[in-house]
Parts: structure tokens; sequence; C-alpha cells
């Protein structure tokens, strides 16, 4: 198994990926979906990786002089779209283990 990528993995490799200007957005989603997918299903760290992508991508933007909006707004789109999926996740998740342990206890009766 990889090693799980640290708070200043995160950050850093936020920064390469808005720095580089290339396919941003999906750079983006893809390193926020393998960071929250790494770490446990709790809110608090889900904000510490959201802290991190964002220094990184205000770093990364700063590197990007004439574009800055641009680069953030397609670092943000991909973070969005990666919010939605985990959360859509978490969601089909929470109803499948709630849906096993209604069959559980009417079989456990």
């Amino acid at each position: 198994m990889a090693e799980q990528l640290s708070n200043e993995g995160v950050k850093q490799t936020a920064q390469e990926s808005v720095a580089s200007g290339e396919h941003i957005r999906e750079r983006i989603r893809e390193l926020t979906l393998q960071a929250l997918k790494e770490r446990k299903f709790n809110f608090a760290q889900y904000q510490d990786v959201m802290r991190a992508m964002t220094e990184g991508i205000g770093l990364g933007a700063q590197q990007r002089g004439h574009d800055v909006k641009a680069a953030l707004s397609e670092a943000f789109a991909g973070m969005d779209q990666a919010l939605t999926k985990a959360a859509q996740a978490g969601s089909l998740a929470m109803r499948e283990l709630s849906s096993r342990n209604k069959q559980f206890t009417e079989n456990d009766l």
C-alpha cells in the first residue's frame, strides 16, 4: 500500500499542479479525491485536507502571474467536483450501512 500523502505533501502537490497550468481542474480533483480517500471519514481530517489544498492552490496561483483568476477558477472547480463525489460516496455508504443494520436487526429478531 502506498504511503499516505501528508498535509504538507497535499499542499506541495496542489501548488505544483496549479503552477504548471496544465489540466489544473483534473489534477486538483484527483489529488483531492486521493487525499480524502486516504483519511478517516470525519470532518476534522477532511478539513485538514481542504486547508492544505487551498494553501497549495493559492501558492500555485501566485506563480501563474497574469492568469491567477483562471487558475483559481479551474482549481476550485476541480476541488468542488471532488468534494461532490466524496459527499455522494459518503451518502451511499451511510445508506448501505443503515440498510444492513436494519436487515441485521430484523434477522436477529
